[in-house]
């Protein structure tokens, strides 16, 4: 491609080449001048060293003189003093021989450096004189270049004229569109503000119906699953055999009111909130009251939160334990909150005034888990360190039962009837204990190679979920207490003693936390991953999961006492979509 170079760039060229050939020459100006110099001194040296080598041709002759002269005087017996004179003069004549021999050796000396110096500069001369060489071929190559350049300029300013007279006339042409196109967009302006104004009408009518719609929803749901969990637990308590017909009614209620969705419905996806450092030291127990109105926590920090779940707030904080709590539970009827703590001791508070109200003593380990009957709000069993089991009744805090274990219980949960009490142990075997004769009613060992974490019971009371230290989640039908379904993961590792799993309230999903902060769902007939939910700011173990009896949220917590809410993927879009309005034309 041709270059456009103006006359101004060719005057820097060539000033450049001549301040260029300015240095150059001042150069060699000084190494002419050494030059000069240095054949002149040898030139001096030269008639020196002539002079000095007739002087000494002199000097011999006028010994040798001498010295016949002396022999002769020896021989002529001349005059004593005479013979000493010419001796004395001899001998001065042999000291300045001998001192033009040595500024004969020192010229000789200076005029081979000068030498030296003469073929160095010769050198510097030859070299510079390529250098000229080049220097002289590098302008000509550039007078040839700007003569072409000069060329192209002419060309280009030949080519500009025509452009710009062509120029002219479509900019005379672009004013007369702009002109139109100013007057069109104005015209479009009042239309789109009309269109907005309009839109935005629409959908603040469209806003307030959503939340009207939402805030009914959610009443009428925690209103109806309270009157079904009362009418769950009268039908429970009347006969364990009439017990599943009951509860399959409920669930056919719950499911014609939406409260139990199926399982593309109540699968988590997205974080609704997330509350880092709830409890300082780590969050290790979860737990939602029956109508799922309430959920509490429990840590580190020896205390208990109770969070509003659909807008995951803070409600009340119950202070009163001494140490930190392992594991929290509701009663049947959401009055009383318990808090299972590491010294020996478990708590129970009134939810409605947040006092405590009574202190469950009697183990002499710390308390592992505690569990609260579906059927009786005055029923809790709790299991420790110590190898027992106790039942407890809230009416007058009293131990009704103890059960002695062979290996140290981790966790428990009461079947739907209350009957039943499922355990899960050290030695990785869940056996069951009739709660009315505190007899064991049946053992599966060996259903973990490593101790029992957690136990879940599923809402129908047909189904029990253990997780172990093995990294494995077994699913155990009460009915023939055998293993009905396994589920696990290649990435899934348990990352302690209380990682705690869960069931969904249709028992169509697993939850459980791993030791890299994810949490894991797992639809459980295929026995598959469903979800991977990871809170980008949750580096530490997922230790404990809970299912809200309504369907969703699911709520997970860590060992940074970190809390996440997750709700379904559908409910974020619609929240985003409630929070801005959009508008296209």
């Amino acid at each position: 491609m041709e270059v456009a170079v103006s006359p101004a760039i060719v005057h820097d060229i060539f000033k450049q080449l001549r301040q260029q050939n300015a240095v150059q020459r001042d150069a060699f100006a000084d190494v002419v001048e050494d030059y000069m110099g240095a054949v002149q001194r040898s030139r001096e040296l030269q008639v020196r060293c002539a002079q000095l080598d007739k002087e000494a041709a002199e000097l011999r002759a006028e010994n040798e003189t001498l010295l016949r002269s002396a022999e002769e005087a020896k021989h002529s017996a001349v005059v004593t003093a005479q013979y000493a004179a010419l001796e004395a003069r001899a001998q001065q004549l042999q000291n300045e021989l001998t001192a033009a021999y040595k500024e004969k050796a020192s010229a000789a000396e200076a005029s081979l450096q000068a030498t030296r110096q003469l073929q160095v500069v010769r050198d510097i001369n030859e070299r510079q004189s390529r250098e000229l060489t080049d220097a002289a071929e590098e302008a000509r190559r550039l007078r040839e270049q700007i003569r072409e350049l000069r060329s192209q300029v002419e060309h280009y300013r030949e080519a500009h004229a025509t452009v710009s007279k062509e120029m002219e006339a479509r900019l005379a042409e672009a004013q007369a569109a702009t002109a139109r196109a100013d007057r069109l967009q104005g015209e479009s302006a009042e239309l789109v503000r009309r269109i907005i104004e309009m839109k935005d009408r629409e959908a603040d009518r469209l806003n307030e119906m959503n939340r009207l719609h939402t805030e009914t929803l959610a009443t009428a749901k925690q209103e109806a699953a309270a009157i079904l969990a009362e009418a769950r637990a009268k039908a429970l308590s009347q006969a364990r055999r009439g017990a599943s017909e009951g509860s399959e009614l409920v669930e056919a209620s719950m499911r014609s009111l939406g409260l139990a969705e199926g399982p593309e419905a109540e699968l988590p996806a997205t974080v609704m909130k997330s509350v880092p450092g709830a409890h300082e030291g780590g969050c290790y127990g979860l737990a939602f009251s029956r109508t799922g109105g309430l959920l509490a926590s429990g840590g580190a920090d020896k205390c208990v939160r109770l969070w509003e779940p659909s807008t995951a707030t803070l409600t009340s904080t119950l202070h009163g334990a001494f140490e930190g709590i392992n594991a929290v539970a509701f009663t049947s009827d959401s009055r009383l909150v318990l808090g299972a703590e590491n010294k020996q001791a478990v708590r129970v508070w009134d939810v409605s005034s947040g006092r405590l109200r009574l202190s469950l003593t009697g183990h002499s380990g710390k308390v592992t888990g505690v569990g609260c009957s579906p059927a009786d709000p005055h029923v809790v069993a709790t299991c420790a360190a110590d190898r027992t089991i106790k039942i407890w009744g809230l009416e007058k805090g009293y131990c009704l039962r103890t059960l002695m274990c062979h290996s140290s219980c981790n966790a428990l949960a009461l079947s739907a009837d209350g009957g039943l009490i499922a355990s899960g142990h050290f030695d990785g075997a869940l056996r069951f204990w009739d709660v009315r004769s505190g007899r064991q009613a049946h053992e599966v060992a060996g259903l973990h190679s490593q101790q029992i974490t957690s136990v879940d019971a599923g809402l129908s009371g047909t189904l029990v979920l253990t997780c172990g230290k093995d990294n494995l989640l077994r699913c155990v039908d009460v009915r023939r207490f055998e293993v009905r379904h396994t589920l696990s993961a290649p990435s899934f590792t348990v990352g302690g003693a209380w990682t705690s799993a869960c069931l969904s309230p249709t028992e169509h999903q697993a939850a459980a936390g791993s030791s890299d902060g994810t949490t894991f769902v797992w639809d459980v007939a295929r026995g598959a991953v469903a979800a991977r939910l990871r809170e980008p700011r949750q580096t530490q173990s997922a230790v404990a999961c809970c299912w809200c009896p309504l369907g969703l949220p699911l709520v997970s917590c860590d060992k940074a006492g970190g809390l996440v809410f997750w709700g379904p993927a559908a409910q974020a879009a619609g929240s985003a979509a409630r929070g801005g309005r959009q508008h296209s034309l």
